[in-house]
């Protein structure tokens, strides 16, 4: 009994837990942000790799780091959530 909660809690925390997915501006007049890579379990850890993407030490892309889960993926519900693809969606329509 005690192995299936545990399972059980284990399944939720891999399901809900937050992970962030980096999206970088190609150029810097570019509008839209290009997704770089997925699986940053904390927003530092994603800036972190967003600033080892530049040559210079001083120079920092345009980048975002978004919130998401594997619930979000499976269903869109982040999207929802996420101002800046709330907005984005609104000028759509």
């Amino acid at each position: 009994m005690k192995f299936l909660l545990l399972a059980l809690v284990l399944f939720f925390v891999y399901l809900f837990c937050p992970t962030y997915d980096l999206y970088v501006k190609e150029s810097p007049f570019a509008e839209n942000y290009v997704f770089e890579k997925s699986g940053f379990y904390s927003k530092s850890a994603c800036a972190e790799y967003a600033r080892g993407l530049t040559d210079s030490a001083r120079e920092m892309p345009a980048h975002r780091c978004r919130k998401t889960s594997k619930w979000g993926r499976m269903y869109g519900s982040y999207t929802q959530y996420d101002p800046a693809i709330r907005e984005a969606l609104r000028r759509q329509q």
